[in-house]
């Protein structure tokens, strides 16, 4: 039996809304010896290199934002264990915390120091005809290059837009861009868990990418103060809606931990396959049984969303 090709493939799992470069995982029972193929979400919240994921990041940061990103009041701050816990910046010290390290050459300039202010809420823009805006932290929820996002696509790059680029990716080269980039010796500062070989420019963080071209951050900071929820925790509560509402209908959803190593007594066993390792008919095969999943999951919601209404009126 002639497999269909690799294109059509991925054009129905776009269509439906499954990750089309995934990462294949052998799942074993063994107690029957049985394997199956299970992909695994690539997680690229970028358009071009998988569209359904990219759409379902920017989905869960909408989500996100509704859930209390774009607030008018400061939060109110309970103390510095939520810093701690969601710095990304410093170094371990003791009794667990996170500290800063201030160790500086003193031959050498000072850092660049811009003004801050003792806030989250962002600042409030009033157009000529009275509106408020209160811009967001926008990047977060692109899922295209920043090239990809200020190119016109009926139209080149114009020679002045591509010199500008190309002064931006030059400028962010030589810019650190975490704690462990090789560009803070550049300010006399030890990079964290340096090692030999760091060269300052020559940083493989995707943040120098010319289609990045931005410095990591502390966004999920803010959302941390103001829903007190990670990203994990918006997704499980979309998940738990939605697992309430098949219950209210009578339908019984899949258990999303089936296959779980954890509390199964060793009956599973995974084994990630390397890229190179996944043939055609093992793609195929994989995907064929998550565009199956994918579609009788959305009928089921649909039928679920179509018993609500009638199960109100039955109860009015």
């Amino acid at each position: 039996m002639s497999l269909p090709p690799v294109d059509a493939v991925r054009e129905a799992a776009r269509t439906v809304g499954v990750c089309v470069r995934p990462i294949v995982a052998k799942v074993t029972d063994v107690e029957t010896g049985e394997c199956r193929m299970v992909p695994i979400a690539c997680g690229s919240t970028r358009e071009a290199q998988c569209p359904p994921f990219a759409d379902r990041a920017r989905r869960l940061r909408m989500h996100q934002c509704r859930e209390g990103w774009h607030l008018t009041e400061e939060p109110e701050r309970l103390g510095d264990d939520d810093d701690q816990e969601d710095d990304d910046l410093g170094e371990v010290g003791g009794r667990g915390r996170r500290v800063r390290s201030t160790r500086r050459r003193q031959d050498v300039p000072d850092l660049p120091r811009l003004p801050v202010e003792q806030r989250t809420v962002g600042r409030v823009f009033v157009a000529p005809n009275g509106k408020r805006y209160r811009p967001g932290y926008l990047c977060k929820y692109l899922t295209k290059s920043i090239a990809g996002t200020h190119r016109e696509p009926d139209r080149p790059e114009s020679g002045a837009r591509a010199a500008h680029f190309d002064r931006l990716a030059h400028e962010v080269r030589w810019l650190p861009c975490s704690p462990t980039c090789a560009n803070w010796l550049r300010f006399g500062v030890q990079p964290e868990s340096a090692g030999p070989g760091l060269v300052p420019g020559h940083c493989t963080g995707k943040a120098h990418d010319r289609q990045n071209l931005g410095l990591g951050g502390r966004r999920v900071l803010v959302s941390r103060h103001w829903t007190g929820k990670t990203l994990a925790a918006h997704k499980a509560d979309r998940a738990a809606v939605v697992q309430a509402a098949l219950e209210e209908a009578g339908i019984d959803p899949d258990d999303p931990d089936e296959f779980s190593i954890i509390g199964s007594d060793g009956r599973w066993t995974w084994e990630v396959l390397g890229r190179s390792r996944v043939d055609q008919r093992t793609y195929v095969s994989a995907m064929a049984h998550a565009i199956c999943t994918r579609q009788r999951w959305r009928a089921q919601h649909e039928r679920a969303k179509a018993r609500r209404p009638a199960m109100t009126g039955r109860v009015a």
